[in-house]
């Protein structure tokens, strides 16, 4: 990794609010990225640019996806939207790890390092939940939006006996 890479991977980031810069270092926690943990990588898998990144297109998906509810990070349940920030930082890892896959054998030493199939299982796994949690939350939001908003025949029907 070129040293200039890490120098901005690495800097602070100017202007991130204080919640989201303390919701990056959840995630890392999360993955258990620490440099003292990763036995096989230098330092650590994802610098708090990508997961910012990754926190900033999950939002983007959240805000994307029926029903048409705008949120902020501050809105989004900490929960959900950390396995949406999840799935993207794994989808990112498996294009890496996609490009620089190697298996090589000589003398009846095998050595494979793809890791195309576990990194897929994992994203499907967190992609389900991710999914299904985000969109149960938007349609209950969406029902509360309009709860009040739009009468329904059944108080057309006894609404007035109901003002009594």
């Amino acid at each position: 990794m070129s040293e200039q890479y890490v120098a901005y991977a690495t800097e602070p980031i100017p202007g991130l609010p204080k919640s989201m810069a303390q919701f990056t270092q959840v995630i890392r926690m999360y993955l258990r990225d620490y440099p003292e943990l990763n036995r096989l990588l230098e330092g650590e898998e994802h610098h708090d640019r990508l997961i910012v990144w990754a926190i900033l297109d999950a939002l983007d998906d959240f805000n994307a996806t029926p029903p048409p509810i705008s949120v902020s990070f501050e809105m989004v349940p900490k929960s959900i939207l950390k396995h949406g920030v999840v799935v993207t930082l794994l989808e990112s890892l498996l294009f890496l790890n996609t490009r620089n896959s190697l298996a090589y054998s000589d003398g009846g030493i095998n050595v494979n390092l793809d890791k195309t199939g576990p990194l897929l299982q994992m994203i499907q796994l967190m992609r389900q939940t991710y999914e299904q949690k985000r969109d149960r939350w938007k349609i209950a939001q969406n029902i509360a939006q309009g709860w009040n908003s739009i009468p329904s025949e059944y108080y057309i029907i006894s609404g007035f006996y109901g003002a009594w």
